[in-house]
Formats: C-alpha cells, structure tokens, sequence
C-alpha cells in the first residue's frame, strides 16, 4: 500500500516552488537532479522517495509531514497527516530493510562465485620443459601445456645424434605398476593433445606424469632406449598478488622480450602474473581469443562462434587444431608440422592450416 498521493504532492511542489520565485531548473540545481526529473514529480509521473521529500521541506521552510501528505497543516488534516506520515516512514524503513537483504545476498552470491572462480582457476595452467641428453638422442625444446581441460605435449625436434635407423617411438608414463600411452608412432617428434574423455591420463596424474614421463624409441634391428624424460616448470598461474619486481612498464618488458613479434608487442596486453600477452575481440558472430605465453614461447588462438569452439595452438614448427561443440564433444583434431607440410596426428585440412596462416599467423611475421 503506497500512503502517498504523488499527483498532489506535485501540484503542492509547484505551489511551493512559486511561492519562493524558484523556476524548475533551480530547484533541481539544489536537489541535485535533472529538470525533467522535477517535471515529473511535479505531474505525479514519477514516485519521490523520503529523502529528497526531507531535502525539499528544508528547502520550501516546511514539515516533513506536510511534505509528505501534499498540504499545509490545519485543524482539520492535523490526525491525517499523522497516518499518512507514519505509514510513508514504515514503508521507507520495510524498503531499506529489503534492500539491506537484497545488497547481502548479491555480496554472498559475488563472493561465492570469486570462491569458485579462485579454486578453479588458481595454478591451473601449467607449462613444463621437457628435456633429455644421452649418446644417441637428445631432445632441449620440448614443451608441455597442461590445464584442467586439456593437455599438450610437444617434444620438439628430437635430435638423433648417432644417426640411428628410427623403426618406432612411444611416449608414456608410470602411475604404479601401470603403463599409460600416449601415443605410438613411426616416427620421432610430434605432438599430443587431449581434453582427457578419449585418453587414460587425467589432470591428476599430473605428479606421475613429471617424475615418471617416457620415451620409448626402437632403431637398428629392433633394439631399444628408454628415455627418462626431464620435466621442469617454466610457468603456472599461481600468483594470487603480482610480485614487486615484476611491476615492470610496458617498454620495459618489451626491451627484456625482444623476440616477442612487433604485433603482439603492439597490440595485446601484457599479464606481468604469467607472463603471457593477452588478446580478445569480436568479429561478425565470432569472439576470437589471442594469447601468447613468453616463457613458453607459444601462440593460442581461440574461435568462439554458434556454440562451436575451435583452437589453435602454434609451438614452432607444429600447429595442433581442435574443434569441439558446446557440449565438449570432439568434432576434429589434428596436428600438423609446418615445415615438413606433414601430417602427424589426425585427418589434417590443409583449408584449416591456410586460415590459421593467413588470418593469424601472418601477424606474427
């Protein structure tokens, strides 16, 4: 139930306003608010709420009771201006004790979401160096990307330094006294990628895999090395509050990265938490996300369009592509090395890699 008559207190607001000579424009200058605004309140359009009825009183030299019932008092309205003023008072107070609950449950509900948002978040990528050194093989650029939604692994150009006849290579790991595998290929070199539905390992085998990652190679006549991989971390976003030394400027970090393409210099913004630079605009019907880790030295792009979700990830020479629907359900992947213009994993599109090519991988040149 609303106590007041909002089309007589705008009538009584005009004849108040006359009284001190005051046009509209005055007296929204001394309320603070916008002329049209008194135009409404003035035809009863509009509701006022208790304070500004208070500031108005003190401004036309009247009660706050004869503000709020729209006249001045006599002997005849003394006991409505009573009623009126009370339940207009109650109903302000009800008002503010709901809005008290409302501002409380939104601070709950925001707080709860950065709570969720932190645990999932927090030291959730991960990029790790793989290396390793014997007579035979070594391999010193080799990179994993690890989230908890996908993982990439990439060992670079393993380099055979005997010169050996490669028959096959597998890539795994030991959880216990089980074996899982990555892949198995004819070949040495590559990358795997996996958002963990279709694969044995799973973001919590992550401390098996770092101390207890594989390659088995098999050259010459069937024998065999079994490489102990080195992982070390290079990156993770576990920085809750940017370090002091990293409160770097812009062209201060430019000058310490100057490998880093001119583009992305130019145009991204720098994450001094990750060391990474970050991108994202709209094109048409597509959010596209750009992003660039320093340290690792590799450049993700992400297409987000009609519930569709397509990802490519460049780690010199290869460009592993991924598709999924909005559900997560892999529609394709493949990996492809650049500089061979090979095929290694998948049903490679050659239409895909020409995109990638010329719509972002041009920028970086």
């Amino acid at each position: 139930m609303d106590y007041m008559d909002y089309k007589k207190i705008g009538k009584f607001i005009v004849e108040l306003r006359k009284e001190k000579n005051m046009t509209q424009e005055d007296l929204a200058k001394k309320l603070f608010v916008d002329r049209t605004t008194i135009s409404k309140w003035e035809l009863g359009e509009n509701s006022i709420n208790t304070e500004t009825l208070i500031k108005m009183s003190k401004i036309f030299g009247i009660t706050i009771n004869e503000m709020i019932l729209g006249e001045r008092i006599n002997k005849e309205n003394i006991e409505s201006i009573s009623d009126v003023t009370v339940g207009a008072l109650r109903k302000n107070v009800v008002f503010k004790k709901y809005l008290s609950i409302t501002i409380i449950i939104i601070l709950i509900l925001f707080l709860s979401f950065l709570s969720y948002y932190f645990i999932n978040n927090f030291n959730s990528i991960m990029v790790y160096d793989i290396n390793y050194d014997d007579n035979n093989f070594s391999i010193h650029n080799g990179i994993m990307v690890i989230s908890r939604e996908k993982v990439y692994i990439n060992l670079g150009n393993i380099e055979n330094n005997n010169g050996v006849n490669i028959i096959s290579e597998k890539l795994y790991y030991t959880k216990g006294n089980k074996t899982i595998t990555f892949y198995e290929r004819n070949d040495l070199g590559g990358s795997y990628v996996s958002d963990y539905k279709d694969s044995e390992f799973k973001y919590g085998d992550l401390k098996y895999l770092i101390s207890n990652m594989f390659l088995e190679i098999i050259f010459n006549d069937n024998e065999m090395s079994v490489l102990k991989l080195e992982l070390s971390k290079s990156y993770s976003n576990n920085r809750i509050i940017p370090q002091n030394e990293s409160s770097l400027k812009q062209d201060d970090i430019n000058d310490l990265y100057d490998n880093i393409p001119t583009y992305i210099k130019d145009n991204f913004d720098f994450n001094s938490n990750d060391n990474s630079y970050y991108l994202e605009e709209k094109r048409e019907d597509k959010t596209i996300k750009y992003t660039y880790f320093v340290d690792a030295n590799v450049y993700m792009v992400e297409e987000v369009f009609d519930g569709y979700r397509s990802s490519f990830t460049y780690s010199k020479p290869d460009i592993t592509y991924s598709e999924t629907s909005d559900n997560g359900k892999i529609i394709k992947e493949f990996v492809y090395v650049l500089d061979s213009n090979e095929c290694i994993t998948g049903e490679c599109n050659k239409d895909l890699i020409e995109y990638f090519k010329n719509e972002y991988l041009s920028m970086l040149t």
